[in-house]
């Protein structure tokens, strides 16, 4: 599956922070229903996460659909940057449509999930009845009933530049 030119049915919301790209497919999940009411999900951590956010790097994912993005990249001082992955395909092509949407040029989005050690796992994108994941995707070792993706994965240190200096770790993930 190529990431760059996934098609997906979406719909664009926005809240006080910026747009947001959400698939269809994920309009049942509740970061999709928030933000298409044109509220902000999480907004106590986000106020915290700009609160803290200055000249230091921030590296948070899995992304899902790019929904702290306008928000921290706002936040961040010239110099810095918003590092993130997100393995899932679906999930990153909106996080990369929701960068676009909101012109942002300090995050460094990557397609791939994060681990111990690098190599490739399979990731369970969607339930036996078709049903798509979204954020609760997640890298499994044995077969299971429903689609699965392979994905890259990385350490933490090989997806930060060694020469960055982070400030702010937040990880969403299984």
């Amino acid at each position: 599956m190529d990431r760059k030119t996934l098609e997906f049915e979406n719909l664009t919301a926005v809240n006080e922070y910026g747009f947001y790209c959400v698939p269809t497919e994920y309009m049942s999940r509740e970061v999709p229903q928030v933000l298409l009411k044109g509220e902000v999900y999480e907004p106590s951590t986000l106020k915290l996460f700009r609160r803290l956010t200055g000249s230091l790097d921030i590296v948070s994912g899995g992304a899902f659909v790019g929904d702290f993005f306008p928000a921290l990249s706002a936040a961040l001082s010239a110099d810095a940057r918003l590092h993130s992955f997100e393995p899932n395909p679906l999930s990153y092509a909106a996080a990369q449509r929701t960068i676009e949407l909101n012109n942002l040029t300090n995050i460094a989005l990557h397609p791939v999930a994060v681990g111990e050690e690098p190599g490739t796992l399979p990731l369970q994108i969607s339930k036996t009845n078709g049903q798509a994941m979204g954020a609760r995707a997640k890298l499994i070792e044995s077969a299971v009933e429903g689609e699965t993706v392979n994905v890259e994965v990385t350490t933490l240190s090989d997806l930060v530049p060694s020469d960055r200096k982070v400030g702010l770790l937040h990880l969403d993930i299984e």
